[in-house]
């Protein structure tokens, strides 16, 4: 992706989950995009095995001196899990780009949830009073750990049963910038920019 424009945060987006050794352990279904930083024709999404990625080809905002301006993509993809398999951690790791002159706050954010389970909120905020130039892209990233089984512990459903798991990946990325006077130099330019989700999975017990 190329972007070059002055006074913008922009972000894409990709999202995969995989299990090494193994055939496939996810099965993609009616993955889609949307929100003010989403609009239709602007969002791309391919799924190849275990991964599936969204990437935008807009996804920024540029405020004029003395305005603020926010934007959002909620992502969310069915997934099928393969027959004995369970979710133990989920990785999440969003990488963006980001230029700014003192007088300018930009804030990213990026919420988490797999099967009903919500994680904390990634995010992060550039203040008033500090400025960047790079090197781009930063990266902000968190583990959780998702499920621990082992022998006496109650399986909670619908893992290790006789079928596939059905579950959905779900997540909100929003940003915003504010320019508090001055120039809000906010920029982006040629740099890869993505949101992973990457969950560990264990086998059942009794596969």
């Amino acid at each position: 992706m190329k972007v070059t424009m002055l006074g913008f945060l922009t972000v894409a987006a990709a999202a995969f989950v995989s299990i090494s050794g193994q055939a496939q352990t996810v099965t993609w279904l009616n993955a889609a995009a949307i929100g003010s930083g989403c609009a239709p024709g602007t969002t791309s999404v391919i799924t190849a095995g275990d991964e599936i990625s969204w990437s935008f080809s807009t996804f920024g905002v540029n405020p004029a001196s003395g305005q603020g301006l926010q934007k959002n993509c909620r992502l969310t993809a069915g997934a099928r899990i393969a027959r004995g398999i369970y979710i133990a951690t989920l990785e999440r790791i969003l990488t963006y780009g980001l230029v700014k002159t003192p007088q300018s706050v930009a804030n990213i954010s990026a919420t988490g949830g797999f099967f009903n389970l919500n994680f904390p909120t990634m995010t992060r905020q550039h203040a008033v009073g500090t400025s960047y130039t790079g090197p781009n892209p930063l990266s902000l990233s968190r583990t959780d750990g998702v499920l621990v089984i082992a022998p006496g512990v109650p399986i909670p459903y619908p893992w290790c049963q006789n079928f596939n798991p059905t579950g959905v990946f779900k997540s909100n990325i929003q940003i915003s910038a504010l320019s508090s006077g001055g120039v809000a130099n906010i920029a982006a330019e040629g740099f890869d920019v993505r949101f992973i989700a990457r969950a560990g999975y264990l086998s059942c017990p009794e596969f």
